[in-house]
This record gives C-alpha cells, sequence and structure tokens, in this order.
C-alpha cells in the first residue's frame, strides 16, 4: 500500500487557479474535460495554461482519486478483520475465564465462606453479574 501511494502523482496547487475542475465533479465528468481539452474543444480557464499539460493533470487527479479509493476500501476491510479476530479472541478469553470460575467453584475452599478462594469467586460473580446483569424470569420484561 504504501509503495502505491508513494508512486501516485502529485497534484499541483492551486487546482482551481489551473483551471482544473472542483471536488463535486464525477471521474466520468473529468475524462469527458480531459477528452475536450486534448481534442481542442475547449480550452483553459487560464490562458497561459498548456491544455494538454491540463489534461495531463486531470488524468494524475483521476489516478490519485482511485488510488485513494482503493486504499481507504483496503483499510476498511482490515479494520473489519482486526474487529472480528478481536472479537473472536475475546471471546476465547471470557470462555476460558467462565471455565477456570466454575472449576473453582466445585473445590472444597469455595463451600467455606471464611477461605480467600471463596471470597475471590464471590467478587468475580458479583463483578460478572455488575457487567451482565441478572437473568430475567421468564415471562417478565
Amino acid at each position: 500500500m504504501v509503495e502505491r501511494t508513494n508512486a501516485a502523482p502529485v497534484l499541483p496547487e492551486p487546482w482551481h487557479s489551473a483551471g482544473l475542475p472542483g471536488r463535486d465533479e464525477s471521474d466520468a465528468d473529468i475524462r469527458r474535460t480531459v477528452a475536450r481539452l486534448r481534442a481542442g474543444v475547449i480550452q483553459p480557464v487560464d490562458s497561459t495554461v498548456d491544455p494538454i499539460e491540463l489534461a495531463g493533470i486531470l488524468e494524475d487527479r483521476l489516478e490519485w482519486r482511485r488510488l485513494a479509493i482503493e486504499i481507504i476500501r483496503e483499510m476498511s476491510e482490515m479494520c473489519e478483520l482486526i474487529s472480528a479476530e478481536t472479537g473472536r479472541v475475546e471471546a476465547e478469553l471470557v470462555e476460558g475465564a467462565v471455565a477456570n470460575l466454575n472449576a473453582g467453584k466445585q473445590l472444597p475452599e469455595a463451600n467455606d465462606p471464611t477461605s480467600p478462594l471463596s471470597q475471590l469467586i464471590r467478587r468475580i460473580d458479583r463483578a460478572r453479574r455488575h457487567d451482565l446483569g441478572r437473568p430475567r424470569k421468564p415471562g417478565r420484561r
């Protein structure tokens, strides 16, 4: 991705002073303008600008737009993949923690209310209930 952005043409500034189209023009509009400039049908707003050179700048701008859209699309796909993987890993960690908690509840020390293990299990259960909420009784909202 970095090589593509480095290979993209750098657009001259300011665009509008050379008669370049605005942001709201579509790629098809720009391609039509390029064809008209190359054919000599239209001339740039600034008469000192060569129409063929302006057509080349417009083509570079189209390439830059296409590249920017492609990079944004790739970054969006990467974000979706990262989000899905993060969710999967988080679910695995929670599943493992719940399994360890349930295994700890089966230990003999867990039944003694004064033991540190029993106190820890109660704190974990309270935290889970606080995070997840209490289960609803069937038929109630």
